[in-house]
């Protein structure tokens, strides 16, 4: 079985939904009322083809990042090492990490896209006529790979359409460490059956370039027909002048052999911590435009990021409020689904979105902290980590593991054990696991939260949001975790039901919790401290052979990664995207792996005894799991 055999022909529930959203676009004037059938490539020599992407040029006193090269050599080439450079290349070979050599993948439905080189680029082929939004494209099946987003884990490519400077999405995406190419749908956490259409047109030029170039002008040509967008980037890329802003009047300021005023420049760790914060904001955050024209230019450094955006945050009524004060924005809120991107206490739980963490941060709103008092846009020449190391996370040396908080908590008091209640340089005792537990997901893993705050119990209730204590004690209930919050800290034991108080929480969240709450579990169920301090080796392997047979892809993908980390389980036969009876059988392999390894646990509250799962007990559980469609906008 091919592991492109999910991507699947358009269904007439994803035809409709898009529908809807073009529908929206056209009443709010974003997109112009056109003939669905446009001739999108007709006449299009590849020659010319290759020329309708867009431009990259410096304008608007944009200079690139090769003038500030010439002065700043070292911030030049820790910028360089960094992955912001490489949100969005163009596509030379020498860049893809994708393979091209003259492969073919084939789904399920005969559907067949060729990947080969050509000319010095790469190229890909189809067998069947392409459809851009439901539009079938009659007269081309080869397309040029231009641009590629993405070098961290994983790589998306994109292709001219033949009209104007639009883009369209190559249906299939590489994951790095996996060396494997996959449907792009099944790279992100949706509903199956509901991916994106396979040759998706429109959301580089409409949305990614907002915060994967610089200087982005998506051009959209109001007069034309629709999906045309004349785009303009000064450089591709996260570069120099996205944090600091155009360069143009830095180098006049300092050409000028009479010097008034201040250098123009922005140096964002010089800023306040509101408008430092807002630099990294204006990228890394969940927005809503506050008129239609300051949707489709990016945030100027310096500036207040509030003046053309309302910044989503607190609970669901009070986004409710905000988006029917603004008629106009009701329409394209409706885009960006609250639900799938926050918590219901507001809380963030998509990745790449921590300054809304941040605005419910007391560290923030009470203190001084900005994201350079720990995060280090440049790694210093005193710096003695590989590069690569340091653009993992891009933390100050200075602040890596709790020294990021004791340079304004004071160690004596809070890195002790009468504060933690845990063992020194235990992972317990880390004011990250328990203040920034990793409950927020994206790119196929869970990661850290950005809202900074103590682990409560009322909070999980609330927010149906894990507790950091029960993500490390993977074992324990939730009332466990209540009564000990009560001993340590005097929080108040809420009411919890008998489930909550008999089983697992971490198990309980497994079988019953939505799909994104059985990816991040699934995840945690290999996080090395909590395998130690849950004693998991043993029992967890069992609750992810069950993950193995979730219906959503993303959290197959998550389940079998995690499992593949154990001895038991390490050369399992076992493919995310296979047809549904190998995936079947390989789960019950898995199984069998499990029962000739198990061992007992000793502990009733994870279902699990000496002859194998309290099966009666975990039927009634599964019966109960939250079957809602869940779709986390990344």
């Amino acid at each position: 079985m091919r592991i492109e055999d999910n991507i699947k022909p358009p269904s007439k529930i994803r035809i409709v939904v898009i529908a809807v959203v073009v529908v929206s676009l056209i009443g709010m004037g974003i997109l112009s009322f056109v003939d669905l059938r446009p001739e999108w490539s007709l006449n299009r020599t590849d020659a010319e083809l290759m020329t309708m992407r867009p431009k990259v040029e410096p304008f608007e006193s944009y200079v690139g990042s090769e003038t500030c090269k010439e002065c700043h050599k070292q911030q030049h080439t820790s910028w360089y090492n960094s992955w912001h450079r490489t949100m969005t290349q163009e596509a030379d070979l020498d860049k893809i990490i994708g393979d091209f050599n003259d492969v073919t993948h084939t789904n399920e439905h005969g559907q067949a896209l060729h990947l080969f080189k050509r000319d010095g680029k790469a190229w890909y082929r189809t067998n069947y006529d392409p459809l851009f939004y439901g539009i079938t494209n009659d007269t081309r099946r080869e397309f040029p790979i231009e641009l590629m987003t993405g070098s961290h884990h994983m790589q998306v490519y994109w292709h001219p359409t033949g009209r104007a400077r639009t883009l369209a999405l190559m249906p299939i995406l590489y994951l790095k460490d996996d060396r494997r190419w996959i449907p792009r749908s099944s790279a992100f956490l949706q509903p199956p059956d509901s991916g994106h259409f396979e040759h998706e047109l429109m959301r580089w030029n409409f949305t990614c370039l907002r915060c994967h170039t610089t200087n982005p002008d998506p051009g959209h040509l109001t007069n034309a027909p629709a999906y045309s967008f004349d785009t303009q980037v000064a450089e591709l890329g996260i570069s120099c002048e996205a944090c600091h802003g155009p360069g143009g009047p830095h180098l006049n300021y300092h050409a000028s052999k009479t010097k008034t005023g201040s250098d123009p420049i922005v140096n964002p760790s010089e800023l306040s911590n509101d408008l430092s914060a807002q630099v990294c904001g204006s990228c890394h955050s969940i927005s809503l435009p506050k008129t239609l024209e300051t949707h489709w230019r990016a945030h100027k450094p310096g500036d207040a990021l509030v003046a053309n955006r309302n910044i989503e945050r607190g609970k669901r009524e009070a986004m409710d409020k905000l988006i029917g004060a603004n008629e106009s924005l009701t329409d394209y809120s409706q885009i960006y689904d609250y639900d799938n991107q926050f918590w219901l206490d507001g809380a963030v739980r998509v990745s790449g979105r921590e300054y809304n963490g941040f605005l419910e941060t007391a560290c923030h709103t009470r203190g001084e902290m900005a994201c350079t008092s720990c995060h280090s846009l440049h790694q210093s020449t005193s710096d003695k980590r590989d590069p690569k190391e340091w653009a993992n996370d891009q933390l100050h040396p200075d602040r890596m593991g709790d020294k990021g908080c004791t340079q304004c908590h004071d160690s004596g008091e809070y890195a002790t054990p009468k504060h933690t209640h845990h063992l020194p340089n235990s992972s317990g005792s880390s004011c990250y696991n328990c203040h920034m537990p990793h409950t927020t997901y994206g790119l196929l893993k869970a990661i850290r939260s950005h809202t900074i705050k103590s682990p409560t119990v009322k909070d999980t209730l609330d927010a149906r949001r894990p507790t950091a204590c029960n993500l490390c004690h993977l074992d324990k209930t939730l009332e466990w975790t209540a009564t000990h919050l009560n001993d340590w800290y005097g929080h108040e034991v809420p009411e919890l039901s008998q489930d909550e108080k008999q089983v697992s929480s971490a198990v309980l969240m497994a079988l019953t919790g939505d799909a994104g709450l059985r990816a991040l579990l699934a995840w945690h169920m290999s996080w090395e401290p909590a395998v130690k301090v849950s004693k998991g080796d043993g029992w967890l392997q069992a609750y992810l052979t069950i993950l193995l047979k979730d219906p959503y892809d993303a959290v197959r993908y998550i389940a079998s990664r995690s499992l593949k980390t154990y001895d038991s389980h390490k050369n399992l036969n076992y493919d995310f995207i296979d047809n549904p009876q190998s995936r079947t059988e390989a789960a019950h392999e898995a199984l069998q792996l499990w029962r000739h390894s198990k061992v007992s646990s000793g502990n009733p509250h994870i279902l699990i005894d000496d002859k194998g799962f309290l099966m009666r007990r975990l039927g009634e559980l599964y019966e109960l799991r939250n079957e809602r469609d869940v779709r986390l906008l990344e």
